[in-house]
């Protein structure tokens, strides 16, 4: 599992599904507080048929089939049009942002006659799509509260753990499944990712590999232990695991992201492309196509040919404006703009951010998420204040930026301010005020770890400054934006040695 796969602003799309026991019938739930302690989630639907359809779907989501998923999703909808619980697989699943939306809509529609876990867990998912993230928290708890024997309740709240960056949290939740059910396989996919975030590396490989042990036949925990192989620079190894992932399921999208990011951090450019062109072949939904372009021009970044980056940037705006999923179409503009600054074409960069914000204006999103996008438009003219030479006015854009976060609990809006305002500090000359700033952000961006190198050389901590450039030149992580900073790291650290 590559957490920076587009189904991430999902929370992991599928691997969130529904839960374990099974009640038949359709009736108004009990309130919950006369829920038993110690009861797990029930499934409401007309039929067993349709509730096995439903939990084959289920497991392969969790397992980041997503096709195979939403194959058996539509097939219990096709035994119990009105069972909500699929319809929320549906819209975990989903291959574009329109049909995910309609499909919540339709789980919405029923939860008048689910559980109260079950509404719990759509109300949850709403909250995701809308960007209110406190708020699907706090209904996590609430879940995890209401049935405290659940596995897979705790799971949720593993996985929005994940999502905010709280290791230490996504630790706590994903051991409490494992104490309630030693053989839940995912939560040992969460356990491995916190504590290789953590660099804990010995506790990682002991996690990926009782994945492994428990799904021998499954593609995805070939691929996350590769993504752990890759951290670590165990560059063949890594390959290998990918690999034996395909040949469990040629079709597996994220194997062939984690084979191109292998063959980049080895600086085999042109057999990244090939990995990232085998996904395009393979792909079976816009997600996947628009995966395959994003890593694509990732890897043109990586070799500074920023004009066929845009090329495929371009290439996967057309894809989304085919398919009107204007989500995407944000994403593709954003992206351009980023690779646009990078070039040092500051006009088109901003021209592009500005048909980003566009068309999030048009698209059919909630306030929330169109709020967001303003305020990203917003840090955006801070970077290209900053792209043009003035970080005054970087800052009072900052000053903006900050005054908008207002009553937001959003974790890496508040990392990304203030990385903003390390750079914009770097910029006026006050590497300290800088540092400060740069450690409160997120340091598991190589972007940010570079700048913290680059104020420690001027603040003349030159052993520290080469070993944070060091970790951002080697950074070996599925993250887009190293190739933001990677060759510029190379070259700090041939300086400094």
């Amino acid at each position: 599992m590559t957490r920076s796969s587009a189904t991430s602003s999902l929370l992991l799309a599928g691997i969130l599904a529904a839960i374990l026991p099974l009640a038949c019938g359709r009736s108004t739930p009990e309130p919950a507080a006369q829920t038993q302690e110690g009861a797990t989630i029930p499934i409401t639907a007309t039929s067993q048929a349709a509730i096995d359809h439903y939990l084959r779907g289920r497991s392969e989501a969790e397992h980041l089939r997503l096709p195979a998923g939403r194959e058996e999703y539509r097939e219990a909808l096709r035994l119990d049009p009105e069972f909500s619980m699929a319809w929320l697989g549906l819209a975990r699943t989903a291959s574009s942002t329109p049909e995910a939306q309609e499909a919540l809509q339709h789980a919405m529609s029923g939860m008048q006659d689910l559980s109260t876990g079950e509404r719990l867990l759509i109300s949850a998912f709403e909250a995701g799509i809308q960007d209110r993230l406190e708020a699907r928290g706090e209904l996590l708890e609430d879940l995890v509260r209401i049935y405290p024997e659940d596995a897979r309740a705790h799971f949720h709240l593993a996985l929005h753990h994940a999502d905010l960056n709280d290791d230490g949290a996504v630790l706590r939740h994903a051991r409490r499944v494992t104490e309630i059910d030693p053989e839940f396989a995912p939560a040992y996919n969460a356990l491995g990712y916190a504590q290789m975030d953590l660099q804990r590396y010995d506790e990682a490989d002991a996690a990926f590999r009782r994945y492994m042990e428990l799904l021998p036949s499954q593609p995805n925990p070939y691929d996350s232990y590769g993504e752990y192989l890759l951290k670590v620079g165990r560059f063949d190894e890594a390959l290998d695991s990918y690999r034996r992932a395909l040949e469990v399921d040629s079709t597996f999208s994220l194997a062939y992201v984690g084979l191109g990011n292998v063959y980049l951090a080895m600086d085999r450019l042109d057999a990244a492309r090939e990995a990232f062109a085998h996904l395009l072949d393979a792909a079976e939904s816009l997600d996947e196509q628009s995966e395959a372009l994003r890593w694509t021009a990732v890897a043109w970044v990586h070799e500074g040919d920023h004009a066929s980056a845009l090329e495929s940037i371009d290439a996967l705006y057309d894809l989304a404006r085919v398919a009107s999923d204007r989500e995407q179409m944000h994403d593709a503009q954003e992206m351009a703009g980023e690779i646009l600054l990078q070039a040092g074409a500051i006009d088109e960069a901003n021209r592009r951010f500005d048909l980003a914000l566009d068309v999030m204006k048009l698209a059919d999103a909630p306030a929330t998420v169109l709020e967001a996008a303003r305020r990203d438009r917003t840090a955006e003219e801070a970077l290209t204040s900053l792209a043009l030479g003035d970080p005054n006015a970087a800052a009072r854009r900052l000053d903006d930026f900050e005054a908008s976060l207002t009553g937001h609990h959003r974790p890496d809006e508040i990392a990304r301010l203030h990385y903003l305002r390390g750079v914009t500090a770097l910029a006026m000359g006050d590497a300290e005020s800088a540092l400060a700033h740069l450690e409160q952000a997120d340091l598991d961006d190589p972007r940010v770890v570079y700048q913290i190198a680059r104020a420690r050389e001027v603040l003349g901590t030159t052993d520290l400054a080469e070993e944070m450039a060091y970790r951002a030149a080697n950074w070996n992580g599925i993250v887009p934006a190293w190739a933001w900073v990677r060759r510029d790291a190379e070259a700090m650290v041939e300086r400094l040695d």
